[in-house]
């Protein structure tokens, strides 16, 4: 399918703003990490790297970094297989294949629903 001039320009700016939503707010917090200040201003009038070392020497933050390293490689993993049982379906069983993809989705909603009726959410 070809497009036209204004359909592609179209497209690379509706990319552009879409990009520039997800990566300018964390480009914003990248820099704010470096704020020899407490509390926040622009521009940012000296910076350090003291709250690195601060966290660093923190328990509790090492303990959630390396909770979000095995949650991240255990859900790589889970995507890896379950997406290598979908490419290797896809073209002889498609309803297999489809019931693969809504895998994740019930996993999260089983999820949600125990938290729910478990008073997870009471404190928010």
């Amino acid at each position: 399918m070809v497009e036209s001039r204004l359909t592609r320009t179209l497209l690379r700016l509706g990319t552009g703003v879409t990009l520039a939503f997800i990566y300018l707010p964390l480009i914003l917090i990248a820099l704010y990490a470096f704020n020899a200040s407490v509390t926040q201003s622009w521009p940012i009038d000296e910076y350090t790297t003291k709250w690195f070392s601060i966290a660093y020497h923190d328990e509790g933050v090492r303990q959630a970094l390396w909770l979000s390293v095995r949650a991240a490689l255990g859900a790589t993993a889970v995507a890896l297989v379950l997406g290598t049982l979908i490419y290797d379906n896809h073209g002889t069983n498609l309803p297999v294949a489809a019931a693969f993809t809504l895998v994740p989705i019930v996993v999260m909603i089983v999820y949600l629903v125990v938290a729910r009726r478990l008073g997870a959410f009471a404190a928010l």
